[in-house]
């Protein structure tokens, strides 16, 4: 009895780590997502594609993500201006 509660434990875990991995793996798949990245222009698509990728590498924050892509985005449209 023991045995197969820690098998279905295992078996448990091993599907939500799967699970988790394909989210993360391409975190711009989900329908909502998606919708936005198209409204989007190619350099400021680079520049969240880059920040999620790194900051969900570094184990970053959501508000750390955002506030890196805000700070790139503000740098790239300054470099447009000019």
């Amino acid at each position: 009895m023991t045995t197969r509660i820690i098998s279905n434990v295992v078996d448990f875990a091993k599907g939500a780590k799967k699970i988790k991995a394909r989210r993360t793996a391409r975190p711009f798949q989900t329908r909502l997502v998606r919708r936005v990245a198209l409204s989007l222009d190619a350099g400021t698509l680079a520049i969240a594609v880059n920040a999620v990728a790194a900051g969900y590498a570094s184990g970053a924050t959501t508000a750390e993500i955002i506030r890196s892509i805000e700070r790139d985005a503000g740098q790239l449209a300054a470099r447009a201006i000019r």
